[in-house]
């Protein structure tokens, strides 16, 4: 039903993914399972027409779609979901805390029963840690620690923002009712305030 075969993406010299190769039969349900920056919010861009393939070929029941637009895609019955909701669950993993899925949505059936294994406490608390981070800015390479745990209803939420020589350190620890993005976005702008310029310009810049 849908073939990808030596699938290339590439974002300027860096390549996101790399030669990636998989077969989706028809009433399969075949996840990408990986972390951040693994590529798989790219694969799934590249099969709906958003991030053009830089080699390999795409495949949609028999129909090369690797350079087809966005639109035609669609028309052909593919919809691509990404981002919290439909297209972004979390999954519980012993031993590895969450492992993001992200996936392509075929047929109704499907969306449901990926829908059945999001694991809500999981997703409170990785939403508050993206409610934190996302309010601090800065860089992947910006040094943050953040911390969710559900205990009731509520998040115990434990963070720690350092300089790059690690000789600075702002730690805090708050709770706040599960579900509650603003108070960790409120706790990420007080901790910048707080912070001395070594820790400070590494989110804000000079």
């Amino acid at each position: 039903m849908l073939t990808l075969s030596e699938l290339q993406c590439n974002y300027g010299k860096v390549a996101a993914v790399r030669r990636l190769s998989l077969e989706v039969r028809k009433g399969e349900l075949v996840s990408l399972i990986g972390a951040n920056g693994a590529g798989k919010t790219t694969t799934l861009r590249a099969i709906s027409g958003i991030v053009r393939a830089a080699g390999g070929r795409i495949e949609f029941e028999g129909e090369d779609i690797t350079r087809a637009s966005p639109r035609r895609v669609l028309e052909m019955g593919i919809g691509v979901a990404i981002g919290v909701g439909l297209g972004d669950l979390l999954v519980r993993v012993i031993g590895h805390g969450a492992v993001q899925l992200g996936f392509t949505v075929l047929i109704a059936m499907t969306a449901a029963l990926l829908h059945s294994i999001d694991h809500r406490e999981t997703h409170a608390a990785v939403l508050a840690e993206r409610a934190f981070t996302r309010a601090l800015g800065g860089t992947c390479h910006s040094p943050v620690a953040a911390l969710a745990r559900i205990e009731g209803d509520e998040i115990r939420f434990s963070c720690e923002l350092l300089s790059a020589d690690g000789r600075d350190r702002l730690a805090e620890e708050i709770r706040f009712p599960a579900g509650d993005l603003e108070a960790p976005a409120e706790l990420a702008r007080r901790m910048l305030a707080d912070a001395p310029e070594s820790i400070r310009i590494l989110f804000e810049g000079p």
